[in-house]
């Protein structure tokens, strides 16, 4: 090949690897070109697509309301908080005869102060005592007797299956107590209607009616053994005197004493009567010291508990119904047997108080003797559970102190952050003062119709 053919060709070759390289070089633009619009598309749907979450995630974030804290500076001061409450004996005890009869002699009086052992009354009995040689009158005696023997079985077995249900209640009402102390935690955050409350607390009234029931009727089974012994005894003793040749009528007197301590205040008993051991009975109740029985709400209650446990409870005042001052201070005690119960104990040796009469309760709640810092926060935005102890691990508010929390509001991360907090005392307007867990400008959740959590992203609503 000559030298001008290949110069030729390499021309050619130089010239064709030039369209190849033009060809593809546009190719990659056209690529690159759809790549980038293919991105913007994909940029602005993640865009519109954010913006939709975000839109119903906003919608979801509750509104609250919260409150600025701000310490000021409390002077010495007393807070009151006024009760209306209903005397009532510490101790009532009924003393019952122990025999059917009639009353011939009364050595009592209503309101007199007697002693355990002191003669009430006299129970006149007449016993009837046939006395036949016949086969016919010992073969009814034997009758009788088998008969009376039947009734004290029948009466002992009753006794048995009172005191058995006796025990079976008192199980069951510590269970119910227990119940309703967790349905007491449990409607104050929210988490149970109060009809759910009410049933629990009407469950443990209706127990408590049925141990009084019981016992009551454990009396009444005592009595009926006693008297069927007592139809035993005379019957045998009817037998024994089968050979005599006439029927005597036998009077005996029975002398029923006082089985505690105390005042009369109640009696059935009346010179003449027919009494016996099943209705008719006499009220013996301890007086001094004498209680007052209060009925105060879940917050002014557990407020007490609290007090209680530290040990800053104050003596309260009683007033009279006529205005005057009882001269003896009430020291507030809460009923183990009756749950959210709260009660004054006070001296009584005059006995001036008397069962059910009404009298005012005047409790000074906050006694400070230096100034002190505090916050003051409205009751809805403070909410509470119980501390529990290493030796009780179940719940029940009115054993365990009770530990109180707030939600602060953070600015930067628009979400709320549980805060616990010391609470001491309410205010004359009925507010809560905070002496611990807050500092100056923190932001209080103040809702209290809301179920919020730790951490939860919120909106503020009509104050900042």
């Amino acid at each position: 090949m000559s030298i001008a053919s290949q110069s030729k060709t390499k021309s050619i070759f130089a010239l064709s690897l030039m369209i190849i390289l033009s060809m593809t070089s546009c190719h990659q633009q056209q690529g690159t070109s759809k790549e980038k619009d293919t991105d913007k598309k994909t940029d602005k749907q993640a865009k519109n697509d954010k913006a939709n979450i975000d839109h119903k995630v906003s919608a979801n974030i509750p509104l609250v309301d919260v409150q600025k804290v701000q310490f000021v500076s409390e002077q010495p001061t007393k807070h009151r908080l006024g009760f209306t409450g209903v005397v009532t004996a510490s101790k009532q005890q009924d003393t019952y005869p122990d025999a059917v009869g009639t009353v011939s002699k009364i050595m009592f009086k209503k309101g007199q102060f007697i002693k355990k052992g002191t003669p009430l009354y006299t129970i006149e009995q007449k016993i009837v005592k046939t006395t036949s040689s016949t086969k016919t009158s010992k073969s009814e005696n034997k009758s009788a007797l088998t008969t009376a023997k039947a009734k004290l079985k029948s009466a002992q077995k009753s006794y048995e299956q009172y005191q058995e249900a006796l025990n079976l209640n008192k199980m069951t009402l510590e269970q119910d107590k227990e119940d309703l102390a967790r349905y007491q935690v449990l409607i104050d955050v929210g988490a149970v209607s109060e009809q759910a409350y009410d049933q629990a607390l009407s469950k443990v009234e209706t127990t408590e009616s049925a141990i009084k029931h019981n016992k009551v009727s454990i009396q009444k089974a005592q009595a009926d053994i006693e008297t069927a012994k007592a139809n035993i005894a005379q019957i045998k003793s009817n037998l024994k005197e089968q050979s005599k040749p006439k029927s005597t009528t036998q009077k005996t007197s029975v002398t029923v004493k006082a089985n505690s301590s105390g005042v009369i205040t109640h009696s059935k008993i009346s010179k003449g009567s027919q009494v016996s051991p099943q209705s008719d009975y006499i009220r013996i109740s301890t007086l001094d010291p004498i209680l007052v029985d209060l009925n105060v709400d879940s917050e002014i209650f557990l407020l007490l508990k609290q007090l209680s446990n530290k040990k800053a409870l104050p003596k309260v005042q009683i007033v009279t119904d006529d205005g005057k001052t009882y001269p003896e201070a009430g020291e507030i005690i809460f009923n183990s047997e009756n749950v959210g119960k709260v009660q004054v104990s006070v001296s009584n040796k005059k006995g001036k108080l008397m069962p059910d009469m009404i009298v005012k309760i005047v409790l000074p709640l906050t006694n400070l003797e230096q100034e002190n810092k505090v916050a003051v926060l409205p009751l809805e935005a403070v909410q509470y559970f119980p501390i529990y102890s290493a030796s009780n691990k179940q719940a029940s508010s009115h054993q365990n102190q009770m530990q109180h929390y707030v939600y602060l509001f953070d600015s930067h991360t628009q979400q709320i952050k549980r805060q616990f907090i010391t609470v001491d005392g309410l205010t004359n307007t009925n507010q809560l003062r905070v002496t611990g867990g807050l500092r100056q400008g923190d932001k209080v959740v103040i809702n209290s119709n809301l179920v919020l959590q730790d951490k939860q992203r919120v909106k503020i609503g009509k104050r900042d």
